[in-house]
């Protein structure tokens, strides 16, 4: 075979205008682009200028002719080989977190240096302040990933506002039988030459937007491989009561006042699965709060007056299967799985199977 035609990585610049610059290609491997990032921040080694906001990308790319061959049309190659999958983006870093790791003596390949981890530093916002830098959204799209691909938001106040329409969305559907996606991250974007239409921005056009996510038009999705992308938070979407509590707590969502039904449905689960058999330790106005709470009133005030452990089981056993009725009669499109660490101890034998995971013994 012939030697040009060899795969290769190629390291590139990527500005604000989405221009490529500063072209390098080398041999496939991960240390030739920690020079190249080395080589590109050592040009901005003086914390009294501003950093501009520079993407630094590593694309692995199967023909080396084909590149080497490009002069003014790389940025056609490159876009060509992503869209024919001939070409894989390895590595994306901005030039302001090469910098920090730089600074810091840390490789910025290690997933620990990543921008959602080092950004939550003291230092890292420090650095940002001195060294006068742009916020890189500033001059990037936002989008949401998931399994059926990228919603794109414009980066003004109308993109914002869909973004956030799109996360109670998400939200919303959490725990849908109709399971759309494994996971969510919310990311900033680039692309290899025209950036892509803000479909995302649909959510804040259709605010009662009904459609389960399974279900969701092409039109809300973005395809194009050649988007270059930095993730700055992940989540993880099988419908669990942690995964859904670190969800809501991330983006700022209030199931009680946002979401009914999915704090209704958790209340019920709780109490299904044995976490909770008295109406105060879940929540003291849950009555209030809920559509059916009164209906457990005459089951708790029983369990309260419970004198020995054989009538405390039977309540027990009356309360979960009354939960259990009524998820199957008002929720029969939910879902909560359990916990991957759940142990079998703590699992009452009653409750019907809802997860594919073996369970865990001690």
């Amino acid at each position: 075979m012939d030697k040009q035609s060899n795969p290769c990585s190629l390291y590139l610049s990527l500005l604000p205008e989405n221009e490529i610059k500063n072209v390098y290609i080398s041999d496939s491997d991960e240390e030739g682009f920690r020079q190249y990032l080395t080589e590109q921040v050592q040009k901005f080694d003086d914390s009294s200028c501003a950093i501009p906001d520079i993407w630094l990308v590593q694309i692995n790319i199967e023909n080396r002719r084909k590149v080497e061959r490009a002069t003014s049309k790389i940025e056609g190659i490159i876009r060509s080989e992503l869209e024919q999958q001939k070409g894989k983006i390895m590595h994306v870093i901005s030039l302001m977190d090469a910098y920090y790791c730089y600074l810091k003596h840390i490789n910025p390949l290690l997933e620990e240096n990543k921008y959602a981890n080092i950004v939550k530093t003291e230092g890292y916002f420090l650095l940002m302040i001195s060294s006068k830098t742009q916020y890189m959204h500033e001059h990037s799209l936002m989008g949401i990933r998931t399994d059926r691909g990228v919603h794109v938001f414009s980066p003004d106040r109308k993109g914002m506002k869909a973004m956030n329409a799109c996360l109670h969305y998400y939200e919303k559907h959490f725990f849908c039988r109709e399971h759309a996606t494994d996971r969510l991250e919310v990311i900033y974007i680039k692309a290899i030459g025209e950036m892509p239409a803000p479909c995302g921005n649909l959510f804040g056009e259709n605010n009662n937007l009904e459609t389960t996510p399974l279900h969701l038009p092409q039109n809300y999705f973005c395809h194009d491989k050649s988007l270059v992308e930095i993730t700055t938070s992940k989540f993880d979407m099988h419908p669990t009561m942690q995964n859904y509590s670190i969800f809501c707590t991330k983006n700022g969502i209030d199931p009680m006042k946002t979401s009914t039904p999915n704090f209704e449905f958790l209340c019920l689960a709780q109490i299904r699965d044995g976490y909770s058999h008295h109406l105060a330790s879940l929540f003291p106005e849950w009555p209030d709060n809920t559509a059916f709470g009164n209906d457990f009133l005459d089951l708790f005030l029983k369990y309260g007056k419970c004198k020995d452990n054989t009538q405390l089981r039977i309540i027990q056993k009356e309360i979960k299967d009354f939960a259990n009725r009524l998820i199957n009669e008002k929720y029969p499109d939910k879902i909560c799985c359990r916990e991957p660490v759940q142990t079998q101890e703590y699992l009452p034998d009653d409750t019907p199977e809802q997860s594919t995971s073996p369970k865990l013994k001690i």
